[in-house]
This record gives structure tokens, C-alpha cells and sequence, in this order.
């Protein structure tokens, strides 16, 4: 997956400009080498086919083919096939930084630091890989993944296509991202459309509100909707052209950017308070959701009525409980709820959460956000590691 470069931002920087170019993305350096990445327990955790954990389960596959064991399939998810081979390999090569431990009542099993480094040359993933795992296990819909919606309760945004959701309608965002592919190789997309690039050429050329018209054309006729849905297919699996996706998605201001930024301004003094957690909800909200100014006030003024009742000002996870609340749409309030819960159970409690919170939770994930090393007790803002709480 292309992680944008490292941006030097200072302590003193503000949300206005917080997301200068190569802002999201950044690697966490120095981890020490007990610090957990990921935990299995009994939910998988289901990332790109491109990202750090594929990357780590071709590492164990040269392990098992030197003990000449099975393999595993190289599909981005930690689950019990990765659990396997992880045994088998840490048994072997004494690597016992792979840590089974029972977590909350039930078995959990971790890749940690060292065993990434036992593994692999390359840094750990930082925060935004492992958050954009979280967004994934939800979504689920890796770079090669294009799904048509019309004819469904998402009928306006035409096709969706990759793990950020972008749209033809809507944002139009499948239109900047092709523009963007199209500028930096223009042998790319005739190549992959053959002979629906003429539409796709329309596409990009088009006004923002004509996308959709001139996708359904194509929709109607059954061959050459396969056609488009697997040439997109095509084109995420191209390395190039999932870089230029995320280049528009985190660092373009049409798209991701501008939600953030949002959403960081709702903390007081992002660069000292802002922790990784805060980062993976706010990624999760701007992919999931529409973050407009007038949710933001109402966010606002929920935080500012906290604080003139408690006479404090919110903690992180209380603060993100909040914003869960406010940012409830109006369809879809149990699946948005349940995806919330994941983002500040860890500090709240099981036993805090209230029954409408628990159920949703329990129906959309089970997931929390320290199952991907996430934690409140590092600061963190988009483009650096800022340090311990």
C-alpha cells in the first residue's frame, strides 16, 4: 500500500494546515519490540491483499517452505490460518515474541514489534496502516473491489470502487482518482479498459454531476457492466495505480483531507491531546460518513455542553463517545453505532457501555481499536508520532 512521505510538522501546528502534503500515513519508528500490532481473538482481522499483514504471511511462507509445511494463502487476513503458521514457525526458529494469551475471557493471539522484525527487514506498520485495517475489517472491500449500486437504496452514487469507497456519484471522487492516474501514465487506463476507455475518457472529462448518467448507460447493458467491474479490478491490483488511489484519497484536498481536518478541530489542541485512537476514528467517520460543517457544530456544541456540565473538558474516549452520537445518521444508526463502540470500548468498558451501545456492537464487529495496537496513551497526529500521554 503507498505511504505517503513523512511531513515535519511542528508541536505548534494548526488544523488548518494539519494536513499538508504527506500528512496522513506516517510510520510509527522505535517501536519497542513487545509492542502489540495486531490480536486475533475471535473476530479476523481482514486487511488489504497489498498490506502489512499479506506482507508478513509471505515472510512465514519462506519459513514453512524451509521446514518443507504447507503454506497459507497470502490474503491480508489475521486469522486462524495465519495463527497456524505462525506456531509452526516460532516453534522452529525459537521466535517466541509470538505471544497466545487470554484476553478478556477469551484466547488471543498477537504479532508483536519483534516478531515483525524476526520476520521482516521493514518497519512495523505505523498508525495508519494498522487503522486503515480497522476501516477494512469493516468495509471490506479491498483496491480490487468495484460493486455497481444502482438499483439499490445507493442508487446515486452509480459504482463504488475500493477500500475508501470511492463513488462515481456523490463525490465523484472515481473521477479524480482516474484523472490522477490518467496525468501520471496515460498508456494505463487504455490498457486496463480497452474499449470502454472512451467512457471512462467521458467520465473524466465530465462535469461533476453528469457521472452517474453516463454510468448507468453502461450499467444496462449486463456484458459491459462485467467488463467495467473488472477492469477495476484490474487496476487495483496495479501497484501504481493503488499509490495514486491513496495519494488522492489522504493527500489531495477533495476528498479525505478536508473531513479530517473537520474532525480534528473538534480537540483542543490537536498536538498535544490528539491520540492514535482519535486518528482511526476520525479515519473511520471520514470513509463511512459524510463530515459536514453543520454535524461538526452540532458536535461542537455537544462537547462545549460536556464541559460546562462536568466543569472538565472530555477525555479522548469520552470525547469520541460524543461525536459518535452527534454523527449518527439517519439510516443505518445500529451499523455506524456498533462501528463507533470499537473506538473507545477499550477505555469506556464492557460494562459501561449502555444495552443499545453493547447490542450494536455485538451485531457489527466485536472489534476495539487496541486489537490493532491502537492506544490513548500515545499522542499522535497525522504525518508524525508525537509521543506518550
Amino acid at each position: 500500500m503507498y505511504i505517503p512521505h513523512r511531513a515535519s510538522i511542528s508541536l505548534g501546528i494548526s488544523v488548518a494546515i494539519l494536513f499538508a502534503a504527506g500528512a496522513c500515513g506516517a510510520r510509527l519508528e522505535a517501536q519497542p519490540d513487545g509492542t502489540e500490532l495486531y490480536r486475533y481473538a475471535d473476530v479476523p482481522i481482514r486487511d488489504s491483499r497489498w498490506g502489512p499483514i499479506a506482507r508478513l504471511q509471505a515472510a512465514i511462507n519462506g519459513r514453512l517452505r524451509l521446514l518443507g509445511a504447507d503454506t497459507m494463502v497470502v490474503d491480508g487476513i489475521f486469522g486462524s490460518a495465519t495463527v497456524h503458521g505462525l506456531g509452526k514457525v516460532a516453534e522452529r526458529f525459537g521466535m517466541h515474541t509470538v505471544l497466545a494469551r487470554d484476553s478478556l475471557g477469551i484466547a488471543a493471539y498477537y504479532i508483536t514489534a519483534g516478531l515483525w522484525r524476526a520476520l521482516l527487514p521493514d518497519a512495523p506498520p505505523g498508525v495508519h496502516e494498522r487503522a486503515f485495517a480497522l476501516t477494512l475489517t469493516y468495509e471490506g472491500t479491498d483496491y480490487d473491489r468495484a460493486e455497481w449500486n444502482f438499483g439499490t437504496d445507493d442508487d446515486g452514487s452509480a459504482l463504488t470502487w475500493g477500500p475508501y469507497g470511492a463513488t462515481v456519484g456523490y463525490g465523484n471522487e472515481v473521477r479524480g482518482i482516474l484523472r490522477l492516474i490518467h496525468r501520471n501514465d496515460s498508456t494505463m487506463l487504455p490498457a486496463t479498459f480497452g474499449a470502454e476507455f472512451p467512457l471512462i475518457d467521458s467520465l473524466m472529462r465530465a462535469k461533476p454531476g453528469q457521472g452517474a448518467d453516463l454510468m448507468h448507460a453502461a450499467w444496462r447493458d449486463s456484458v459491459r457492466r462485467a467488463v467495467i467491474v473488472d477492469a477495476f479490478g484490474a487496476l487495483g491490483r496495479n501497484a501504481a495505480a493503488r499509490g495514486l488511489y491513496d495519494r488522492y484519497a489522504l493527500e489531495e484536498g477533495e476528498w479525505l483531507r478536508p473531513a479530517m481536518r473537520r474532525l480534528y478541530g473538534l480537540i483542543p489542541d490537536a498536538a498535544t491531546h490528539a491520540t492514535e485512537v482519535d486518528y482511526a476514528f476520525f479515519l473511520d467517520l471520514s470513509v463511512h460518513m459524510s463530515v459536514t460543517n453543520e454535524r461538526i457544530t452540532a458536535c461542537r456544541d455537544s462537547l462545549a455542553a460536556f464541559t460546562r456540565r462536568e466543569r472538565r473538558d472530555p477525555r479522548p474516549e469520552e470525547r469520541r463517545r460524543i461525536i459518535a452520537r452527534v454523527m449518527l445518521p439517519r439510516h443505518a444508526q445500529w451499523d455506524r453505532l456498533g462501528r463507533s463502540v470499537a473506538y473507545y470500548i477499550d477505555a469506556v468498558g464492557d460494562r459501561d457501555l449502555t444495552h443499545e451501545e453493547r447490542a450494536a456492537w455485538m451485531r457489527r464487529s466485536r472489534m476495539r481499536a487496541s486489537q490493532f495496537g491502537l492506544s490513548d496513551m500515545r499522542l499522535f497526529l497525522p504525518g508524525r508520532e508525537v509521543g506518550s500521554r
